[in-house]
């Protein structure tokens, strides 16, 4: 496993609390600075790299917003 991964009882240690309080940090620190967000949206979409129905969901979602067909 590389040092990156964590295994099923790692990810447990993240409960919903803690992950809530991640996202309502990152939030924050995002509308602090514009850049992190963008970093981190990079991220996501690398991440999601393999998983071409979701890419599409989040294609299909931006392009709704922007009013794009």
């Amino acid at each position: 496993m590389g040092s990156n991964e964590m295994t099923d009882r790692q990810f447990l240690g993240w409960n919903v609390q803690v992950r809530q309080q991640l996202v309502e940090d990152l939030y924050y620190t995002c509308r602090q600075n514009g850049e992190i967000l963008e970093e981190l949206l990079d991220e996501y979409v690398y991440l999601l790299k393999d998983n071409t129905d979701r890419l599409d969901v989040l294609a299909s979602y931006v392009k709704e917003e922007l009013g794009e067909d």
